[in-house]
């Protein structure tokens, strides 16, 4: 059971991956387009023009879509707290994961950290941007914070567009 579910999640993370990769791929490549120059013959962009405005609309519109509600309530609650970390109960409350047996908690949590920094890692090219740390006063707390790389001013912006 636990390795078919071990085989669930890389499957589940590699479509993810292969999912957003292509999207995001497909995107640059409107947006890498000359001024004015026609996207390729689709039934839905036969008649679609890109201008600059347009082109710039897009891309930070595009940013914004990638993350769901509860990353982007993750991600807030990250660069609104005072040091930058969320711990794990909050995490919980905010995944609504308090009625669940603690390992699935664990394993729920570990499912949506994995994913966002998969997103996180395609958007910014940073691996690990959700690190993991020791709570200053008791070793056995765990909190959640973003890696140095990541610029928060960039990354408010994508999330408040």
């Amino acid at each position: 059971m636990i390795i078919m579910l071990l085989y669930f999640n890389v499957i589940l993370t590699l479509v993810l991956g292969l999912i957003i990769g292509l999207n995001l791929k497909s995107k640059s490549y409107t947006n890498s387009r000359v001024s004015g120059s026609r996207i390729p013959s689709t039934p839905f962009s036969q008649s679609f023009q890109i201008d600059e405005h347009m082109n710039s609309h897009v891309q930070n519109q595009d940013l914004n879509n990638c993350f769901d509600i509860l990353e982007v309530r993750f991600l807030t609650e990250i660069i609104q707290n005072s040091f930058n970390k969320v711990d794990v109960v909050t995490l919980n409350k905010l995944a609504k994961l308090n009625q669940l047996s603690a390992e699935n908690q664990r394993q729920r949590r570990h499912l949506f950290l994995k994913e966002l920094n998969l997103k996180l890692f395609l958007l910014y090219g940073i691996r690990e941007s959700i690190i993991r740390v020791d709570d200053i006063n008791d070793k056995r707390v765990k909190n959640y914070t973003l890696s140095e790389k990541i610029d928060l001013e960039k990354l408010k912006n994508n999330l408040y567009v």
